[in-house]
């Protein structure tokens, strides 16, 4: 099946997120736990919301530090451990 390649630039995007620490093998658990910190808080703003987003900061040996949010188009309220924040560019 042929397909086509292509090379886009992305600028940042905000997101409502909450960031741990957490192992290869917890990985899964602690997103979904994390994001059922961020998605109620959005729901009861009234929130306009898109993707899920995980970004993983480097962190010691066999733990990773990751911020597990939602994309967010205008704006939100940051409440207890959800924050503002924005993807890289790239």
């Amino acid at each position: 099946m042929p397909y086509q390649v292509r090379a886009e630039q992305a600028g940042p995007r905000m997101l409502a997120a909450v960031r741990a620490v957490t192992t290869p093998q917890q990985l899964g658990t602690d997103i979904i736990r994390l994001l059922d910190q961020v998605w109620p808080v959005l729901r009861e703003q009234g929130a306009r919301t898109e993707h899920n987003v995980v970004i993983y900061h480097s962190g010691e040996a066999g733990e990773l530090t990751i911020d597990a949010g939602v994309e967010v188009f205008g704006g939100f309220e940051e409440r207890g451990a959800v924050r503002r924040i924005t993807t890289p560019a790239g």
